[in-house]
């Protein structure tokens, strides 16, 4: 009983956090973080109420696409935060090649 309520209360939480990350990003980010707050609350629920096998399947597969979606997001983001940084760095470097000693 006390691991499910703790998987509840936890479920809850990212429930609420994915509610206070609506505010950062873009619209697209925003829709995604109001999709997976709808999708935790009641699984939260649902886990707090009895616990069954269905309840603890869909809060794995739910925390399973959550962790892909991740991984693609941090993925696509170090791919863009390289190429930023490889753009300032070849700015950066011909600005010292070309300073004056």
């Amino acid at each position: 009983m006390y691991l499910r309520r703790t998987a509840a209360a936890l479920g809850g939480i990212s429930g609420l956090l994915h509610l206070v990350m609506l505010i950062h990003g873009g619209l697209v980010l925003g829709l995604v973080m109001a999709a997976a707050a709808v999708a935790c609350l009641p699984c939260a629920g649902h886990l707090w109420r009895n616990g069954s096998v269905k309840a603890w399947t869909t809060v794995g597969a739910m925390n399973l696409v959550e962790v892909v979606l991740c991984l693609a997001g941090l993925a696509l983001s170090t791919k863009e935060s390289k190429s930023c940084r490889n753009e300032s760095t070849g700015k950066h470097a011909a600005r010292r090649l070309s300073a004056p000693i």
